[in-house]
């Protein structure tokens, strides 16, 4: 679905449900959006990297305007932990792992881990929601690398569609239903909007399931086959015993 049939789906939903003659009247466009970013955090299906050019002597860095894109403002889901220093676009061999850390672990190690000179990070860690910090202060000016899920670009044109595959199109829409639901719905309207909830975590889970099997497949291709056993266990050998008359 576009984005105009996905607001128009959406607004069949809560016509549904009986939230459509609030005040004030929902704002469709907004509304499919808000269902997008909870589908992204749910399936977390969006992967994308984040580059930082760092600067000496800084060790806090914000993950949006800081960025290399700082103009792009979607919120980072999550990074995972195999961050790269010296990150090198065209390949060239000369980065290193950045593993992540806590303040909790530094402070265990060295109590006086604040106070140490520039040099060569060697961890980084989450310093607030939306802030990371590098230890120790970087003292050379290279790009940082990391990946994680994101939230997808925002719908803008009435023929604008979403980066998820169509089969869970309907997920946001139903997400979107439900945001709405929730702050208006009344008696038995909220288990309506409950099951519009229910429905798109349906969709999600499937989806999950989906990326699963796939994974799944794959890890199949690398494992290497049993070696073949000496005798195979369906068959075996009987041998007779003769005693010492002659008989069996």
């Amino acid at each position: 679905m576009d984005f105009q049939h996905m607001q128009e789906r959406t607004q069949a939903l809560v016509t549904l449900g009986g939230w459509s003659n609030v005040q004030p009247p929902p704002a469709y466009p907004w509304l499919v959006n808000e269902g997008l970013r909870i589908f992204s955090r749910e399936a977390q299906q969006n992967r994308e990297d984040l580059n930082i050019l760092l600067v000496v002597g800084q060790g806090a860095y914000n993950v949006i305007t800081d960025s290399t894109e700082p103009t792009d403002r979607r919120q980072w889901i999550w990074l995972a932990d195999d961050a790269l220093w010296n990150y090198q676009t065209e390949g060239i061999v000369g980065s290193q792992p950045l593993p992540q850390t806590t303040e909790d672990k530094l402070r265990s190690q060295d109590p006086a881990w604040r106070n140490y000179a520039p040099s060569v990070p060697t961890c980084w860690f989450w310093s607030n929601p939306h802030e990371l910090t590098l230890w120790p202060t970087p003292s050379q000016v290279v790009l940082c690398n990391w990946r994680g899920a994101r939230h997808v670009a925002e719908l803008v044109s009435p023929l604008d569609e979403p980066a998820i595959d169509e089969t869970y199109h309907e997920a946001a829409c139903l997400f979107a239903a439900w945001h709405w639901g929730k702050l208006y719905a009344r008696g038995e309207e909220r288990a309506v909007a409950q099951g519009y909830q229910s429905e798109a975590m349906e969709l999600v889970n499937r989806f999950r399931m989906s990326e699963s099997a796939r994974e799944t497949t794959l890890s199949a291709r690398r494992v290497r086959r049993a070696p073949q056993e000496y005798m195979s266990p369906g068959s075996s050998a009987v041998y007779a015993y003769y005693g010492s008359r002659g008989g069996r």
